[in-house]
């Protein structure tokens, strides 16, 4: 299984915030809006 790890790659890690708190949570950390609803947001793989 090990092998399989070398093989997959993401480009971002995408996150349903529940609420505007939880939204705020997030961007603080570098998310950022995906689409027109502003609750779905992503962190690129380059920032981590």
């Amino acid at each position: 299984m090990g092998a399989v790890s070398h093989e997959i790659s993401f480009y971002a890690i995408i996150v349903d915030a529940i609420d505007k708190q939880a939204q705020a949570f997030y961007q603080k950390f570098g998310f950022c809006p995906l689409s027109s609803t502003k609750q779905r947001l992503f962190l690129p793989l380059k920032s981590l």
